[in-house]
């Protein structure tokens, strides 16, 4: 399967494997153009854990990168939930799994969710942070795990038979 095809075409199914290549592809380019830009743009060291007065553009940076990657990832799910003999619709806890993180940060919300993750949230927003973290166990587990449906179904040929 061609990389453009794995990437950006919505059309076929696609086998774990292919999922998580493509999975990891799209986490390592968002990193290293997310490290190269920090550091050019802002001269921040993608790694640094203390927090210095650009921290908010370049949270901001990085939810813009992570939105601009939600496409290629959308393909490659929706590949996969073809594989699982669903449609591309199955895919929309996937987007808004994606969208939040960017959204939380470009709306000004990180630092309220690290203060949740650090445990001094109200109890409803706990709870939210719970179910977002069972959505994506869920949701990795059910394409990165479970098996596609052999042979040929509505969206095309088994992967492993090719």
């Amino acid at each position: 399967m061609r990389l453009m095809h794995l990437f950006f075409s919505l059309h076929g199914r696609i086998g774990r494997t292919r999922f998580w290549a493509g999975l990891i592809g799209v986490a390592l380019l968002g990193s290293a153009l997310g490290a190269y830009l920090l550091s050019e743009m802002f001269g921040q060291d993608y790694g640094a854990l203390e927090p210095t007065a650009l921290a908010k553009p370049a949270q901001q940076l990085m939810a813009l990168i992570s939105l601009i990657l939600l496409y290629p990832v959308l393909a490659i799910v929706t590949k996969r939930l073809h594989d699982r003999g669903r449609g591309a619709w199955s895919a929309l806890p996937v987007v808004l799994a994606g969208l939040a993180p960017a959204a939380a940060v470009l709306a000004g919300l990180a630092p309220r969710l690290s203060a949740v993750l650090a445990g001094a949230g109200s109890p409803l927003e706990i709870i939210g942070l719970a179910l977002y973290g069972l959505l994506l166990l869920t949701i990795v587990i059910d394409l990165g795990f479970l098996p596609g449906q052999n042979g040929v179904n509505r969206f095309g040929a088994d992967p492993q038979v090719h």
